[in-house]
């Protein structure tokens, strides 16, 4: 799902106060230089207070004063720059008519359950305030140049005004200088820049912290959230993956990482990240058997069992209890489910409120029979209703491929498909696939004008999709009104 549009007022700026020098001084080859005059702890508290309370013309006064009195010193500057830099944006919230259609028709995210991502942030930047704050952080830099908060600070400034390349040249430039925490900094603008739906800068900011850091924890971390945020669940996986082998103690990783594993039904993988955190959560106690039992369904019996012991003597008689029971007897069976039995699971598990031991049946009903088209379409329902509206798209490619060259795709129209699929690839903000998944349709005899109107909207041909408009309003149907209100639009 892609991450809250919020905004963020100001770049991520580490100011100098709270963070350290990324490295010691050089050793002087003879006597040590006597150290430039700095401000005061206190007067740099003082800043650092009246700039947190929003003062921006208090704080410009007393850091002129400053910086006058130390010339040398790139503390003041920083104040003046963070000031001048808020004073040439303007940030505004705008409902985004757009991001809610996406929700609403290409997956099952209601827009309560994501209202932030119903909003978009426009920036809006005075060219010539933009200039003098980088022109200041740039200053304080070059006063102190091995400083990692400084280095980042100009990244974070150059990214956040929209000068992407250059804050990735200065990275590369000064990589020397970025310390573990300042490179975690600089992941954070990155995920700014996604909130800011700047994702042509966010993605070539984490391009040059992964070439600078290669394989560090900053840059495994930003690069599996832009791929998150970009519905690449897949590859937002893989460097979570990663992430898990380097910190095996971090349960929360673990718990992110071997849910995606499940959905994504790489179960063997599952099992592996499971495995040491299994016992200290109810929830992922279940996972563990759910995924063993599609790699070796006698090893799930005690885990499901130990599950239903733990449950029932706490006396919780929740969904989780008697589906932990349901699977303790029937892996215990020899007699093995068949398809349809299979299927009518997955549908009470999602209506219990179990999206991946619905996952787990589909699976299983589809290494029975791969043609079951029925399946493939409940599995990308069940990952559209997760916000996962890639792996939904990829579900029903496969369905749709299915369904042209099967008895058991008569009751699945592959043009129906089509148009299913075409939502899907909407939600997960892949416009023009989903534009060519709504021509199929309609060339099959299934047109989808208001959803394809929306992909050409999202590909900025607004022509196309004005037209498309009022061929829906014209049709009526569900989407005739939203469509009569878009084209009063201006």
């Amino acid at each position: 799902m892609r991450l809250p549009r919020v905004p963020h007022l100001l770049p991520l700026l580490a100011l100098a106060a709270a963070l350290p020098a990324a490295t010691a001084p050089a050793p002087a080859a003879t006597a040590p230089a006597a150290r430039a005059p700095e401000p005061s702890a206190e007067d740099v508290a003082e800043l650092r207070t009246t700039f947190a309370a929003g003062d921006c013309a208090a704080v410009t006064a007393k850091a002129k004063k400053l910086a006058a009195k130390f010339p040398s010193s790139p503390e003041p500057l920083i104040y003046i720059a963070n000031c001048l830099s808020r004073a040439a944006r303007k940030v505004e919230r705008v409902f985004d008519d757009l991001a809610y259609d996406r929700a609403r028709l290409g997956s099952g995210l209601l827009p309560a359950q994501s209202a932030d991502a119903m909003y978009r942030t426009v920036v809006t930047r005075d060219p010539a305030k933009t200039a003098e704050a980088l022109a200041t952080f740039r200053k304080a830099l070059d006063l102190a140049p091995a400083r990692a908060d400084l280095v980042v600070g100009n990244v974070a400034a150059l990214a956040m005004a929209g000068r992407a390349d250059e804050a990735a040249a200065l990275l590369r430039e000064r990589r020397d200088a970025v310390d573990e925490r300042a490179q975690a900094d600089v992941g954070r603008t990155v995920l700014d820049l996604v909130r800011l739906d700047d994702m042509s800068g966010a993605s070539t900011l984490a391009a040059a912290l992964d070439a600078s850091f290669p394989g560090s924890d900053a840059a495994l971390r930003t690069a599996g959230a832009l791929a998150i945020a970009r519905h690449d669940t897949v590859g937002g996986l893989e460097r979570m993956t990663a992430l898990v082998r380097q910190h095996p103690d971090d349960v929360a990783l673990a718990t992110d990482a071997a849910r995606l594993q499940l959905y994504t039904r790489r179960w063997a993988e599952a099992v592996n990240t499971l495995v040491p955190h299994a016992s200290e959560s109810d929830e992922r106690l279940f996972w563990l058997g759910l995924a063993r039992s599609r790699v070796n369904a006698a090893s799930a019996v005690p885990v499901f069992q130990e599950l239903v012991k733990r449950l029932a003597e706490r006396k919780e008689a929740a969904p989780l209890l008697e589906v932990a029971q349901h699977y303790a007897r029937a892996l215990a069976d020899p007699r093995r489910p068949n398809v349809a039995m299979r299927l009518r699971a997955a549908n009470r598990f999602a209506k219990a409120g179990l999206p991946i031991a619905a996952v787990t049946e589909l699976d299983d009903a589809l290494a029975q029979d791969p043609l079951s088209v029925e399946a493939l379409k409940r599995l990308a329902d069940i990952y559209r209703e997760v916000g996962l509206p890639d792996l939904g798209a990829e579900a029903l490619a496969q369905a749709i491929a299915v369904a042209a060259r099967t008895p058991d795709g008569s009751a699945f129209p592959a043009a129906e498909l089509q148009v299913e699929r075409g939502r899907a690839l909407l939600g997960a903000e892949r416009d023009a696939d989903a534009a060519a998944a709504f021509a199929a349709a309609r060339a099959a005899g299934q047109p989808a004008p208001y959803e394809e109107a929306l992909a050409q909207l999202g590909l900025g041909d607004r022509a196309a999709a004005r037209r498309l408009f009022e061929e829906a309003a014209a049709a009526g149907g569900e989407n005739a009104e939203r469509a009569r209100t878009r084209l009063a639009q201006p």
